[in-house]
């Protein structure tokens, strides 16, 4: 037997050892704190995703990526600890609001918050689209202002332009150059 001094401290590292198991990443989004979880239901997960195994800062934590495994996503709590994914970057490992949105029968599109590759000529003004009561970045071209431009991925990874039409919720992939790479030719260094 254990001395009651002994039985305390064997204890509390017990207690120590199960708290970090269940350690929590604080991650933030858009400056709203939440904290990444691998406590998901699996009908939770998306339809086409599946668990799959991610290292972020040397822990290995549950996360769920579609079939191409181009695209992965973290279920992350805000401090209510309401729960949903959010599309997890394996570049910088951040994570930013999920929205897929299906344009046909084999294709969907991930709405994209980081802007830091839009480059679109001056006719295009940022504006703000909520989907699902998730706010992200559009474009409208000042001369359709019916239509906007988003920034978005494919289920297989690839990144573009899609114009986007609220009265008729369509979604079509563009090809759009921005100003710059139509003048780079005439630059003098």
């Amino acid at each position: 037997g254990l001395t009651p001094e002994c039985e305390r401290i064997y204890t509390t590292n017990l207690l120590l050892e199960l708290f970090h198991e269940d350690d929590y990443e604080e991650v933030e989004v858009n400056g709203e704190k939440y904290t990444l979880t691998d406590a998901f239901a699996d009908a939770d997960i998306p339809a086409g995703y599946s668990k799959t195994t991610v290292s972020l800062d040397g822990e290995d934590r549950q996360m769920v990526a579609n079939e191409s495994g181009a695209v992965t996503l973290g279920y992350l709590k805000d401090a209510e600890g309401t729960g949903d994914f959010f599309l997890y970057n394996t570049e910088n490992a951040t994570f930013s609001p999920y929205e897929e949105v299906s344009i046909s029968d084999t294709t969907s599109i991930i709405v994209l918050s980081d802007t830091s590759n839009v480059k679109l000529p001056k006719q295009y003004k940022e504006a703000k689209l909520t989907l699902n009561e998730k706010e992200f970045p559009v474009w409208q071209d000042s001369s359709k202002e019916d239509t906007y431009v988003i920034y978005a991925m494919n289920n297989n990874g690839e990144t573009g332009y899609y114009q986007y039409d609220p009265s008729e919720n369509t979604y079509q992939r563009v090809e759009i150059s921005s100003d710059d790479e139509d003048r780079a030719w005439c630059k003098t260094s």
